[in-house]
């Protein structure tokens, strides 16, 4: 599925999280969306489902700007064939690390 027509961006451009039967993605922001309306709804459940870092989490995933993709996207096939050479990826600021904290 990572390489369409000669398209590939796979183990370039990071995803992060997707859920959902229609593939909620953390780094397109829908993810996070869902995950904001699941905390407004119920903080307390949001809190033990995702644990005590819940927040982060939300913080995280609702951060605004372009997706790793669009950055793909607005490459030269230099720049993309420079990062494919070194297996630099792409993360947006929705997709980077976030402490896991055990209860």
């Amino acid at each position: 599925m990572g390489n369409i027509s000669g398209l590939s961006y796979i183990g370039v451009v990071h995803i992060g999280l997707s859920w959902g039967y229609l593939q909620f993605t953390q780094d397109g922001g829908a993810l996070g969306d869902v995950i904001q309306r699941m905390n407004d709804k119920n903080s307390s459940l949001s809190q033990e489902v995702f644990g005590s870092n819940y927040e982060e989490l939300l913080v995280l995933t609702s951060k605004s700007g372009s997706s790793g993709l669009s950055t793909w996207n607005s490459l030269s096939k230099e720049e993309k064939d420079n990062y494919k050479s070194q297996s630099i990826e792409i993360r947006s600021n929705r997709v980077q690390k976030i402490a896991t904290i055990k209860n």
